[in-house]
């Protein structure tokens, strides 16, 4: 993939020796993943061939490095942060970020202020914005009185930073509503504030509290690395999905049923945390633009509160974690 999004595995690549030396050859800082490190070297200076033949299996057991999604889905965030900065020079994109908040739902009542241990969903999305290097401004955008003063008591009291209050217009509050049509709103809020548009326009949900400031800085290097109109945050699908044709469903990865996972059926589905575009393709085209990349995350990372079971199941989950880490102190 010459754009960026999937360099090719590095068990079966060739490449000239010289050409190896001319960029540097590995890092030796870099403990896994170092065949995305090596592609960002050669991508812009070699001519690439992709072969659509299977060229080569190979099996995984339970101590395969990549089965620890965790450690391989931090060093690719590493190695994409170390080609971003060889990019920046005196000029660093504006990025405003988006979160926003329904007060209520059927049977979820008050949602920003429940408390996930000792922090409400709203401070606990604040973490992940504020916390990003890459995020100049936060927005929280709601047709709540209720929820933009609660936003203003977190700023107050220090637990959160100063950010942009918005209150958004009955019109486009209702579940009926574009998100892209939000973006726009907040972005306009934005230029009455700065007196331009920002470089870039982040949405980030309220209900992906786990979210980390890693994994919007990943999003945002991303987009300027491979030069994509949008980046989404994503969980690779392991089961088996179909799609409906005019006989019937179409498996599209058939080769899960034979305990395989082909590069080219692999398929991914957003897990609705975070969506980074560029503010062009925001205003001219639509939410996501043509050239649509991604960032990877974590199943537990990407947990999502909807409702009051999914608050149930991230307490327990929590509590358990908390009480493995007592036993290992």
């Amino acid at each position: 993939d010459a754009s960026g999004h999937l360099p090719p595995h590095g068990a079966c690549t060739m490449v000239r020796t010289r050409m190896l030396k001319a960029v540097g050859g590995y890092s030796e800082d870099v403990n896994a993943q170092d065949g995305w490190e090596l592609w960002f070297k050669f991508v812009n200076r070699v001519k690439v061939a992709s072969l659509e033949a299977p060229l080569f299996y190979y099996r995984q057991h339970d101590q395969s490095l990549s089965r620890d999604s965790g450690k391989l889905l931090a060093a690719r965030a590493n190695i994409i942060a170390k080609t971003r900065s060889k990019l920046e020079g005196s000029y660093v994109p504006s990025c405003l970020a988006v979160i926003p908040i329904r007060e209520s739902y059927p049977g979820f009542e008050g949602v920003p202020f429940r408390m996930i241990g000792k922090k409400s969903l709203l401070h606990r999305a604040f973490e992940s914005a504020q916390g990003a290097k890459g995020v100049t401004e936060v927005a929280v955008t709601s047709n709540s009185n209720k929820v933009l003063e609660f936003s203003r008591e977190l700023s107050e009291s220090k637990k959160v930073k100063r950010h942009m209050a918005v209150h958004r217009p009955k019109e486009l509050s209702g579940s009926h509503i574009r998100l892209r049509d939000i973006l726009l709103h907040a972005s306009e809020a934005y230029r009455d504030k700065y007196k331009s548009y920002p470089d870039i326009v982040l949405f980030l949900s309220l209900h992906a509290p786990l979210r980390k400031a890693e994994h919007v800085d990943s999003a945002i290097d991303v987009l300027r690395v491979n030069a994509c109109d949008s980046v989404v945050s994503v969980l690779k699908e392991r089961e088996p999905v179909f799609v409906h044709e005019r006989n019937g469903l179409k498996l599209l990865n058939p080769g899960r049923f034979d305990g395989l996972m082909y590069e080219r059926e692999t398929i991914y589905r957003f897990n609705g945390a975070v969506i980074a575009v560029w503010w062009e393709v925001l205003k001219d085209s639509d939410l996501f633009g043509e050239n649509i990349g991604y960032v990877r995350m974590g199943h537990e990372d990407s947990v999502q509160v909807k409702n009051l079971q999914d608050m149930r199941k991230l307490q327990l989950m929590l509590n358990k974690d908390s009480l493995q880490e007592d036993d290992a102190s």
